[in-house]
């Protein structure tokens, strides 16, 4: 069968559809550069309708400071020459810029004349958001390691190391390139040696998330130095270990071991915190990994640029939700004073129940007895709030495989605001209550529990000024209270 050649009409509304369908802005101009033709797509790209567009001179989205551009490309046009991939800033309704990549072909009439020019814009701002905000992330990580107050030691899987801060140097006594290509074992002391590489073994070979560990180093000089050794793992996209975290803090002196062996203290110390950021980060990151994955598979589809910019999207809200938690353990580390603003509990119930409804997905019922009446403000960090309520959250909703009932209430009295979080799960026997604070003490370690996330809403709550108690039975399943103050009268004049 033959082949029916459209009509010339035909062939113009079937390119009219395609533009109209296309998810880059697409838009025909003169050879004086007055716009013929304006795409949906333009529309959402530059903020100027169709009817506001078409008929006007290109300058409304070219900066002043690119006009000469504008003719250097119209020039082109004229010449009959084509510009691929050429990226360049325009300019939006608002005044604002916006990263681009145009393609830019001349348009030939019935007798072969260039009648004008056809342009193609991909916006690159999205994309150029989420490696900002990819940068910001790794660079507060950066300073984070950085300026640690205690040390910080990034090693291989052959316990060779490759990245120290200045507070190790100064700690064992030597110079950050002297200790860059030594393994572990090197500045360990001699009856630590085995203990130590035990545990990292078991660390790297996923028995446990990491573990804390007081341990003897020996410093360039040869002198002994206690310390207090906190350890976890980085995994790579396929959830491999590739390298190890350690915290090393100095507990030479009798008053400094004592303190740190105090459990208010291990839970204030930046090594711990900074092993629940390791934790708490890992689902964003794996987010990160999971949209970039998704973007290059999806290169050859014909829906490239759609799921290309949800890709983006995503990867850009990940990141930013990296650098949130990286912010945090920064503000731990220099033991800064907490940022807080007003809000109710009930209003960071509600996120948490956001965050935490992929794990309850299938398995759990969860129920939000919200307070009645005007709810009194509390004064809070946000996220970390957040953070501390979802860890909870979550606990409940894996406290048994599915079926489980979780229920939150809300209450307030003259001073206090309380959060009850009861599931009727498979409950923690007695035996264990007086540990739960305990960073990496879990157990549920068979279900990948990595015993973090009670210790880091001990944490959180605790520098609110509140509490946060555990009552547990096996046969009826567990219930969490957390208290937090309501504002004094001097807080609320500050306000």
């Amino acid at each position: 069968m033959l082949a029916v050649k459209p009509t010339e009409s035909e062939a113009a509304e079937y390119f009219r559809l395609i533009a109209e369908s296309s998810d880059e802005a697409i838009f025909g101009v003169t050879l004086e550069g007055r716009i013929t033709t304006w795409s949906r797509a333009a529309e959402r790209t530059f903020g100027y309708s169709s009817e506001e567009a078409v008929g006007k001179s290109l300058s409304i989205i070219v900066p002043p400071s690119r006009e000469q551009d504008k003719a250097d490309l119209l020039d082109g046009v004229r010449r009959g020459e084509s510009v691929e991939g050429l990226r360049i800033e325009l300019q939006c309704k608002d005044r604002t810029t916006i990263a681009v990549q145009m393609t830019l072909s001349p348009i030939r009439d019935a007798v072969g004349d260039i009648a004008g020019g056809l342009a193609i814009i991909r916006d690159l701002s999205a994309a150029a958001r989420a490696e900002g905000a990819l940068a910001e992330s790794e660079e507060r990580f950066r300073l984070a390691f950085e300026e640690s107050p205690v040390g910080m030691v990034l090693c291989g899987r052959d316990y060779t190391i490759f990245r120290v801060n200045r507070v190790i140097c100064a700690l064992l006594g030597y110079e950050e390139n002297e200790l860059i290509g030594k393994t572990i074992a090197e500045i360990t002391h001699p009856d630590d040696v085995d203990t130590s590489l035990e545990h990292a073994d078991r660390v790297f070979g996923g028995t446990v998330p990491g573990y804390v560990l007081p341990k003897r180093y020996v410093t360039k000089q040869g002198e002994t130095r206690w310390a207090r050794l906190t350890v976890t793992v980085v995994h790579d996209e396929t959830g491999r270990p590739i390298y190890g975290l350690g915290m090393i803090e100095d507990l030479t002196g009798g008053r400094e071991a004592e303190k740190a062996m105090r459990r208010s203290e291990r839970l204030a110390s930046i090594g711990t915190f900074a092993a629940g950021v390791a934790h708490q980060i890992n689902n964003p990151l794996g987010g990160v990994l999971l949209a970039a994955q998704f973007a290059l598979a999806s290169q050859k589809s014909p829906d490239s640029p759609a799921l290309m910019r949800k890709a983006l999207e995503d990867i850009e809200a990940d990141a930013r939700r990296c650098g949130d938690i990286v912010r945090s353990v920064l503000r731990f580390a220099r033991q800064d004073t907490l940022e807080t603003s007003p809000c109710t509990l009930d209003e960071l119930v509600r996120s948490a129940i956001r965050l935490t409804r992929k794990d309850a997905e299938g398995r759990a019922d969860v129920l939000f007895l919200e307070a009645q009446g005007k709810l009194p403000e509390i004064l809070v960090s946000r996220t970390e709030m957040e953070q501390a309520i979802s860890n909870v959250l979550r606990n409940a909703v894996k406290s048994k495989p599915e079926g489980v009932r979780v229920v939150i209430q809300t209450d307030y009295s003259d001073d206090k605001a309380f959060l009850i979080i009861r599931d009727d799960g498979d409950g923690v026997p007695e035996e264990h209550l007086e540990y739960l604070f305990d960073p990496f003490y879990t157990t549920r370690k068979e279900l990948g529990g990595s015993g973090l996330g009670l210790s880091m809403a001990h944490a959180i709550v605790t520098a609110h000024g509140g509490t946060i108690d555990v009552t547990s039975s096996l046969t009826s399943g567990t219930t969490v209270i957390i208290e937090l103050p309501l504002p004094t009268p001097c807080q609320e004049d500050l306000r």
